[in-house]
């Protein structure tokens, strides 16, 4: 479990020596299980191919990721896992595939409550990149409304960087800038 952290915290630091911990932790993940999947070696390194955009990588992490979760009645990491098959589908635009994540992603996060606004900004990101302009725009203040005044910052600063770039796609550069100086200044 260390050894995956450390690939990511490399990773998310910037670093690009990450690939010898975290090859370390999936050969003894491999050889020893894991009893916990939330952060396990294969999870971390969903998230660090998820981040790096190596996207068949992470497809087949979080894939295995979401059939572990399943085959043990994990549903926080079912959640975790569709939110990143979702996020990687939209990066490689395959909508439907996308969609279908999407979708059972906000009917397990309404039921939890467990990552309800990640699930409502990735279901925005899908709206937008499909050329919905309404779906995202009600999506989007939903989670600028719900966000703000819990202080969830990474949600809100997620949901006015999308706005940002509906209003670029749309022709408003005026607009976009106003949601983009908010997100920017967000710690």
């Amino acid at each position: 479990l260390a050894l995956g952290m450390q690939a990511l915290v490399r990773t998310l630091s910037g670093r690009d020596d990450w690939h010898e911990p975290l090859e370390h932790a999936l050969a003894l993940e491999a050889r020893h299980g894991a009893r916990d999947l939330d952060g396990c070696p294969t999870a971390c390194a969903a998230e660090i191919h998820r981040l790096t955009l190596e996207l068949e990588e992470a497809r087949g992490a979080l894939s295995s990721m979401l059939a572990r979760s399943l085959d043990h009645g994990d549903v926080r990491m079912e959640v975790w896992s569709r939110y990143g098959l979702a996020a990687v589908e939209i990066a490689a635009g395959r909508w439907d595939v996308a969609g279908e994540h999407a979708e059972e992603l906000r009917d397990l996060a309404e039921q939890t409550g467990y990552l309800r606004l990640p699930a409502l900004r990735i279901a925005a990101h899908l709206a937008l990149a499909t050329g919905d302009v309404p779906g995202a725009r009600v999506l989007l203040a939903a989670v600028v409304a719900a966000a703000e005044p819990a202080g969830e910052l990474h949600n809100l600063r997620g949901a006015l960087q999308l706005e940002g770039a509906l209003e670029l796609a749309l022709g408003e550069p005026g607009r976009a800038i106003e949601s983009l100086r908010r997100a920017r200044v967000i710690a």
